[in-house]
């Protein structure tokens, strides 16, 4: 993940003398390194971003994310463990990284880019681990005699994707230093196998939403995809 990114960032600065020909910048500096400070307070994570300028009004952006974090579930589940069906409880970790590839396109004619309020388009992909408990049963959840099994379970290396669309600000103090707030709705979803359907359907309906879950649908057997809205507050510098 990390060496798709280091190409990414080799593409542009290589391109740099084409894509810039036309275009001054800001102050003749064409990209920005940032950091989004939320992670840290979400998730004990990293997310570091390049955002290219390309044009007066047009600028592409590369961000990688990586994150550790505890999704909390019931403690004892439903308790409804019949055949067939089963369901993660307790703490599950997740740890992930991914790789976000977008554009933005700033909306003040006057004011070229990297400054004022902008929309924005993400589409990202990577990978994550989920560790943690699960319960099952043994026979008919209405029956006296069931029994209730609890044990760990892992997948690894799990696909997963998102996208988000948005709007944002952003402000450039003391001729470097960038500030970058933005809000976004965010759909997001695993690409799980049958062998991890129903150990991730528990977790599926809030991966990669950070402030709202708008839409979801908890519980069943089988993983879906999540809807809600981020909230990102980015600092970094004017580097070239």
């Amino acid at each position: 993940m990390k060496k798709v990114l280091l190409l990414i960032i080799i593409g542009c600065l290589l391109l740099t003398p084409r894509l810039f020909s036309q275009n001054t910048g800001y102050m003749g500096r064409h990209f920005i390194l940032k950091t989004d400070l939320m992670y840290p307070l979400f998730s004990d994570g990293f997310s570091g971003e390049l955002e290219a300028i390309v044009l007066r009004r047009l600028s592409l952006t590369a961000r990688y994310t990586n994150q550790n974090r505890i999704k909390r579930l019931s403690e004892y589940g439903s308790g409804n463990y019949y055949v067939g069906y089963q369901e993660a409880i307790g703490d599950w970790k997740v740890k992930s990284s991914d790789i976000l590839l977008g554009f933005r396109y700033y909306l003040e004619p006057e004011q070229p880019a990297p400054k004022g309020g902008y929309m924005f388009f993400n589409y990202g992909f990577g990978k994550a681990d989920f560790s943690g408990r699960q319960a099952t049963g043994s026979g008919d959840f209405s029956s006296s005699n069931s029994i209730t099994y609890y044990y760990d379970v892992s997948a690894r290396n799990v696909p997963v994707n998102q996208y988000n669309i948005g709007f944002g600000y952003q402000s450039i103090f003391f001729r470097r230093v960038v500030f970058d707030f933005s809000i976004s709705y965010v759909k997001s979803w695993l690409s799980v196998s049958a062998k991890y359907e129903s150990e991730l359907a528990s977790l599926s309906d809030s991966y990669g939403i950070n402030l709202i879950k708008v839409l979801g649908f908890e519980g069943g057997n089988y993983v879906q995809p999540a809807y809600g809205i981020n909230l990102n507050l980015r600092v970094g510098v004017l580097i070239y």
